[in-house]
């Protein structure tokens, strides 16, 4: 009885905690599809309607972007050895960052896959590579991937910080790196990083809980957790590929069904019923181009799960997100 009674007050929480949101939202930022947003992205409809058909469904289903790999060429800078650096104007300096090393990785390997060019598999081998030889001793057990950058937002977090995006975009490019060339130094090195992201924000790490009392994994591991998102969808994903090469790890199986369950009891509060919100710290709109692949993402989800709840997501997600291209290309 104690605990439906919990469960209950648990739930009647995250819906009040929901309207008060939306309330916020509805008053600060009234709107979302803008012109500007939709000038500026990349927009892949065809990519959308594709999803549950493309024939490359295991390197397809985690990977983070929906665009290919060339067109990185665009934004980014690369070293002697083809690894992606980040320049920060700011600092004017160039970074070697984690996520994007990562996300480039994957991309690479999905275009490898799709078109056999061993220029994209050599792209790939670059990146992940960098990302086995590359990171920071944390504990006997645990390595990490932290940021040499100072971040402003969220009144501003200083290097060397830590997100569990990071460690789970690491894992998704290792895991593929793991098929293509198993090792036990690989095994070790990934098992490292999936205990680092269970490390609790107050002891260094990325763990936390929400304000409702569930298991979180934080994009910007810091107090108070600003609950961003996507970030969070990341780390899962991240999850889901080191389960994919060792699936007798049954921790962290249970401890991904528990980000899971997060996940489906808090999302409606990113969702405003027309769009989505970023984080619970001061929430805003995503852009366009978040919502398209965090749309993805959820297609992904159910592919991985079976639970016609992400299925759902999906096809609500999709809606926005084509509501607002026809709301433009209209005009």
């Amino acid at each position: 009885m104690r605990k439906r009674n919990l469960v209950l007050l648990l739930m009647l929480t995250t819906l009040v905690v929901a309207i008060a949101v939306l309330v916020i939202i509805k008053k600060d930022h009234p709107e979302y599809c803008t012109a500007q947003d939709y000038s500026s992205t990349v927009i892949y409809p065809d990519y959308m309607e594709q999803i549950g058909v493309v024939q490359h469904r295991e390197s397809f289903a985690y990977t983070p972007f929906p665009y290919p790999s060339s067109e990185w060429m665009n934004f980014y800078s690369f070293d002697d050895d083809g690894v992606v650096i980040v320049h920060r104007q700011k600092e004017d300096k160039f970074f070697y960052n984690a996520v994007t090393i990562a996300q480039y990785a994957l991309a690479s390997w999905h275009d490898f896959t799709l078109t056999g060019d061993p220029s994209y598999k050599r792209s790939f081998l670059a990146n992940a590579n960098y990302l086995f030889n590359n990171y920071q001793q944390i504990d006997e057990d645990e390595v990490a991937y932290p940021y040499y950058f100072r971040f402003d937002n969220y009144g501003g977090i200083e290097p060397p910080w830590y997100s569990a995006m990071a460690q789970g975009n690491a894992l998704s490019a290792l895991a593929h790196l793991y098929r293509l060339k198993p090792s036990k130094g690989l095994e070790v090195r990934m098992r490292h990083i999936k205990n680092f992201m269970k490390r609790p924000i107050n002891e260094g790490g990325s763990a936390a809980k929400t304000p409702e009392g569930y298991a979180w994994v934080a994009e910007y591991a810091i107090s108070p957790t600003p609950y961003v998102l996507n970030g969070f969808v990341f780390s899962i994903m991240g999850l889901v590929d080191y389960l994919s090469v060792f699936p007798e790890d049954t921790e962290t199986q249970d401890y991904l069904n528990d980000l899971l369950s997060t996940l489906k009891n808090t999302i409606e509060l990113y969702d405003t019923g027309t769009w989505l919100l970023y984080d619970r710290y001061k929430p805003k709109y995503v852009s366009l181009r978040y919502l398209e692949f965090q749309t993805i993402q959820s297609y992904q989800l159910y592919e991985i799960t079976r639970d016609r709840f992400f299925l759902k997501m999906f096809e609500k997600w999709k809606s926005y997100y084509y509501d607002c291209i026809k709301k433009h290309s209209d005009t």
